[in-house]
């Protein structure tokens, strides 16, 4: 039985942090092309929420657009003031590496992390 879903070409990524309230990145992934055959390159960050009462769509917290797509993400769980959900790593199709703060990327706005009060 299908519980979520996200309509995307996508590599995805779990928060690894403790208390991130089930976040994930997804990443448009290298090589396909959508319904909509869209070619640009996005990165997300979406709320993971199984509760009863929840859309089955996840919705989205932010995200950015991206020069490159991705071949892999991965999210580190190292984090510090000023990257209290871990930092994102993407292996882009151009060969690079980028890295993004997710909370620079979530409407919430940047600070907000694990236990912090809203």
């Amino acid at each position: 039985m299908l519980l979520k879903t996200a309509k995307r070409s996508a590599t995805v990524a779990w928060c690894p942090v403790h208390g991130s309230k089930g976040l994930i990145a997804t990443g448009t992934v290298a090589n396909a092309i959508d319904d909509s055959f869209e070619t640009t390159a996005d990165l997300e960050i979406m709320q993971v929420d199984f509760a009863a009462n929840t859309p089955r769509e996840l919705p989205v917290k932010g995200g950015v657009k991206s020069n490159e797509r991705f071949h892999r993400l991965a999210w580190g769980g190292l984090t510090n003031s000023s990257m209290p959900y871990g930092i994102l790593a993407g292996g882009m199709v151009d060969g690079g590496i980028g890295f993004w703060n997710p909370p620079a990327m979530m409407k919430e706005g940047e600070g907000e992390g694990p236990g912090s009060r809203g």
